[in-house]
């Protein structure tokens, strides 16, 4: 199986499984590859160089181009919310319904049992209709926009490891479904220019330091509900 060559799609029909399948374009090279499991009957494909990653609701499936039956990792008793999962290089971040009511997770998945794993706190979601908003910016990272413990809007990124996510900044940007004027986020030279919004001057371009690392080193002081927060920018985030 050429991953990065074919294309791959999922197919029924009413005499036979679920299947996934490939093509390169042409009748003679369009066949089915693997059965996949009956139910659920939807699924989300993603590729990375390596392998394929099938996403369901309770389960990742994943494809290494050599063996035809998929590793499968179940998630009991937990729902994936494989329509807003997004690639952050070799990785896969989508959210979880954590056991925790009401909340979620990220995860990631790399497409093995040991490298599909969670990678955030519980959260709450800014709205049960768009998600956390899980935006990609660049080949190798992922902004998050969640409610946090705090019920405080804040804009995380995350590189699909858990010592790679970090929150950035309060406040959120702009997410896809808002910008019908085209994207308006950019990345050049380890930066990125995300567009977000001031609650006194509106739509204002920001610069992120994408491998940067920051750490609490103290809560501060102030009075009751406004108490300071330091953070250090450490520089290169450990690899």
């Amino acid at each position: 199986i050429h991953l990065r060559v074919d294309v791959r799609f999922s197919a029924a029909s009413v005499s036979s499984p679920l299947e996934l399948w490939a093509t390169d374009g042409t009748p003679t090279n369009t066949a089915p590859v693997a059965a996949l499991p009956a139910n659920p009957l939807e699924y989300s494909l993603f590729a990375t160089r390596d392998r394929l990653i099938v996403l369901a609701m309770d389960g990742v499936f994943a494809f290494d181009g050599v063996s035809s039956a998929p590793l499968v990792i179940p998630f009991p008793g937990l729902v994936i919310d494989r329509f807003r999962a997004r690639l952050a290089g070799e990785r896969l971040v989508f959210q979880v319904r954590s056991t925790v009511p009401q909340s979620w997770e990220l995860w990631s998945s790399d497409g093995t049992a040991a490298g599909t794993t969670p990678i955030s706190a519980p959260f709450r979601r800014t709205n049960d209709t768009i998600g956390a908003r899980l935006t990609p910016i660049g080949s190798r990272y992922v902004l998050s926009i969640q409610i946090d413990a705090n019920s405080t809007l804040r804009t995380w990124i995350t590189d699909g490891t858990a010592q790679g996510t970090r929150p950035l900044f309060d406040g959120s940007v702009s997410p896809v479904e808002e910008e019908p004027d085209g994207p308006n986020r950019n990345v050049a030279n380890g930066l990125g220019w995300v567009r977000m919004w001031h609650p006194v001057f509106g739509a204002e371009p920001y610069v992120i330091d994408l491998d940067s690392s920051v750490e609490p080193l103290s809560r501060g002081c102030g009075g009751i509900g406004r108490e300071a927060e330091l953070f250090a920018s450490l520089g290169p985030a450990p690899q």
